[in-house]
């Protein structure tokens, strides 16, 4: 029965059909509120009250939703978009938005945004490959926007073509959009799961038996050396080049302590 009454959520154009409902009830409210497995979910359907909830009352209203899977399962907790509203998240948006305010910024800091040059050098770069090569030109725009990533994040040097640590930057991003796809993981829609083990060992044995349903965690775990990994291998490049290092500036200082 409980699962059951989870096929009577709409999946497509939810707006719409949270819009129908509300008027076949009678109601007129510009925000309401539903209940799915124990997910409370406020539905404003009201630009103004939005603005008045979230923006201007955002410290009491808004946050950010945290994926169960991505985080707590894989890991990918250090990624700070990732992340709800807290004392690290705001640190973390301060000194981002201090070096990549646009120039006309008031912020005194963002004269010298140290973006722009290595901004203009990797679109000439896309340019020059894109002239070379105008049939792959969605792979070269994630080859830019990864090259750039890199370079800004750690100082490093990275490869016009087939970049070891772009590409695994890149696996990284497209399975991290799928884990936090709304709806991916029955995880997120049910946090409780987590605490259910992906297996039971058997005692004095080497031996484990999977716990039913809970592949999906077993399936998580095993690849939660690729946050480790993401962590650490920029970082550690970046340590053993600083000796030589031609793009150290105060951003990558303040990002590597």
């Amino acid at each position: 029965m409980l699962v059951g009454c989870t096929e009577r959520e709409p999946r497509v154009s939810r707006y719409l059909q949270v819009q129908r409902d509300g008027h076949s009830l009678g109601m007129h409210s510009t925000s309401r509120c539903a209940n799915a497995l124990g997910t409370t979910m406020v539905i404003i359907d009201s630009y103004d009250t939005a603005i008045e909830l979230l923006e201007k009352r955002a410290s009491k209203y808004s946050c950010r939703p945290v994926s169960v899977l991505a985080c707590d399962v894989m890991g990918w907790d250090c990624i700070f978009v990732l992340n709800p509203y807290s004392d690290a998240w705001k640190e973390r948006r301060r000194l981002f938005a201090r070096y990549f305010r646009s120039s006309g910024h008031s912020d005194a800091a963002s004269v010298t945004a140290v973006h722009i040059p290595q901004v203009n050098e990797f679109v000439h770069r896309f340019l020059l490959d894109l002239n070379e090569t105008p049939g792959e030109v969605y792979g070269l725009v994630r080859h830019m926007i990864g090259s750039l990533a890199i370079s800004l994040a750690y100082g490093l040097p990275v490869q016009r073509r087939r970049d070891e640590l772009i590409e695994f930057v890149d696996s990284i991003a497209r399975l991290v959009g799928t884990l936090v796809t709304p709806g991916k993981a029955i995880v997120d829609v049910v946090p409780a799961l987590n605490y259910i083990p992906g297996s039971i060992p058997i005692p004095l044995t080497k031996v484990a038996i999977p716990v039913p349903g809970m592949g999906w965690k077993r399936y998580a775990k095993s690849l939660r050396w690729m946050a480790t990994k993401f962590k650490m291998e920029g970082y550690e490049r970046a340590v053993k080049g600083f000796p030589r290092a031609l793009r150290v500036s105060v951003l990558h200082l303040r990002l590597m302590l």
